[in-house]
């Protein structure tokens, strides 16, 4: 699959192989520090891990593919009213 297909398949480009891994080893969901991190931090981590899971999405099928992209909109969907908040975008 080309990235534009994958752009048109979920709406972001897919995660290269090397950021997966940067991502899954360096950026874990930690209440404590999310609280300390600036909105425009958050924002980007929620970017990061919504294509993080758009990647497993493509790499998944049937339900658990579902399940990646429901997982990848939710991190979108709260990038955005972070950003809604913060910002007024």
């Amino acid at each position: 699959m080309t990235d534009v297909s994958r752009t048109a398949i979920y709406g972001r480009p897919n995660v290269p192989d090397d950021l997966e891994r940067e991502l899954s080893e360096k950026y874990v969901y930690d209440p404590e520090e999310w609280q300390t991190l600036s909105a425009e931090e958050r924002v980007r981590r929620c970017r990061l891990w919504a294509a993080e899971a758009r990647h497993h999405a493509l790499r998944s099928s049937g339900s658990t593919r579902e399940l990646f992209v429901s997982v990848a909109n939710g991190w979108d969907k709260l990038a955005a009213e972070i950003e809604d908040q913060e910002f007024g975008r």
